[in-house]
């Protein structure tokens, strides 16, 4: 005959938590991409027209020139 079995042990303690993993490396920065070609030059403008020459002070095409020579005076004053 066998023998009654004892009572059931204390609960052992829990196990101890594992380490820690360690820190992955830090990320490559990616490279800095290629600047654009510059921009084609503008269409240059037209040439200019040249100007019409002056008139000589002593020389005016009308014969009013008494009248001319007033209008200039009220105009500068």
């Amino acid at each position: 005959m066998r023998g009654s079995q004892g009572p059931m042990g204390p609960q052992g303690d829990h196990g101890d938590h594992g380490l820690d993993g360690e820190v992955g490396p830090v990320g490559v920065f990616g490279e800095q991409g290629e600047v654009g070609p510059t921009g084609d030059d503008g269409v240059e403008g037209p040439v200019g027209h040249d100007g019409e020459p002056g008139y000589d002070a002593e020389y005016c095409p009308c014969p009013r020139r008494i009248y001319h020579f007033s209008n200039l005076m009220k105009r500068l004053v």
